[in-house]
């Protein structure tokens, strides 16, 4: 996705926010995150952090870094990740959490992390966007075969599956006829 010049200026100022509010309690990140936020329309991965240079190793599914090793970080945020500036703050904290010592994966270092972010900037950062998730997806029911729009696209919403608490919506795209799944709150922002 080729995002615009405000839409770059506005996420890379909201990653420089997350960095110098993290630093102001008392962390530092582990390695150099990029300045720039990789933008993407992503409905299904709303944000992510990337270590570029192989500083992790992955054993036993947890990631360690490698001794002597300078990580690289690049976050990426979804146009998608929330329908407001604070919602899409969250998203930056929560990745730039992961360049944190011992935070690179969702455990107890992150949680604790988390924990001091939320607290100190009234965020809501948690390791999924559960947050009012529940609720809204029993009300979508009654949205079922309605249409929306997302990142400029139209989209029908086809079941809501009240067993999975975060991308409860199966949609279809329109005119592709792709089919995906997205969080009950992104369906209701772009409800027509």
């Amino acid at each position: 996705m080729k995002a615009t010049k405000a839409q770059q200026e506005r996420f890379d100022a909201m990653l420089a926010k997350a960095i110098r509010d993290i630093r102001a309690l008392g962390y530092e990140p582990i390695g150099a995150i990029e300045p720039h936020v990789r933008i993407t329309g992503n409905v299904l991965r709303i944000g992510s952090c990337k270590e570029l240079t192989g500083a992790y190793l992955r054993s036993s599914g947890h990631p360690r870094l490698r001794a002597n090793a300078s990580p690289a970080f690049r976050i990426s945020c979804s146009v998608n990740a929330g329908s407001d500036d604070a919602e899409i703050m969250d998203t930056m904290y929560h990745e730039v959490i992961h360049t944190l010592p011992g935070c690179f994966s969702h455990g107890d270092g992150f949680q604790s992390a988390a924990a001091k972010v939320n607290r100190a900037y009234n965020a809501r950062v948690s390791t999924t966007k559960v947050h009012e998730v529940s609720a809204r997806s029993a009300e979508m029911d009654a949205y079922i075969g309605r249409r929306f729009k997302v990142a400029e696209r139209m989209y029908r919403l086809d079941d809501v599956l009240h067993n999975r608490p975060k991308w409860s919506c199966a949609v279809t795209e329109e005119g592709t006829g792709k089919q995906y799944l997205m969080r009950p709150d992104t369906v209701l922002a772009g409800l027509v």
